[in-house]
């Protein structure tokens, strides 16, 4: 991936940023295991409608974010690519992997029924 390819994504991102809906935007971009764009826009603090307060924060890539269930789709995709790779089973019970989930009657449950709710 070329700089300018890099640098076209960040402007997308600076885009999506200026349309207002979003406080501040993290973004990560790793290629092979290399970190080729890591940056935030925006504040983490002190950015309202009516402009900056004096206590405005600059976000950095190290701004802790609350995600609420934003996750949950990566998290998602990232057991799917497990499952692709033949490393985990989507049947195979949660406790297999992390015996401490079985108490209480959850023995049973699989990777599949958390991924579906059912968990």
């Amino acid at each position: 991936m070329s700089e300018q390819q890099v640098q076209k994504i960040w402007k997308s991102i600076e885009s999506l940023y200026k349309t207002g809906n979003y406080p501040l935007i993290t973004f990560c971009l790793r290629r092979q295991g290399k970190i080729l764009l890591n940056r935030s826009i925006g504040y983490a603090q002190g950015n309202s409608p009516a402009g900056l307060q004096e206590n405005a924060l600059i976000a950095t890539p190290d701004t802790p974010v609350c995600l609420f269930s934003a996750s949950k789709m990566i998290t998602a995709m990232l057991i799917h690519l497990l499952d692709e790779k033949g490393e985990i089973n989507l049947l195979d019970p949660v406790s297999y992997y992390i015996p401490e989930y079985g108490v209480n009657g959850k023995r049973r449950a699989t990777i599949f029924h958390l991924l579906s709710h059912r968990g």
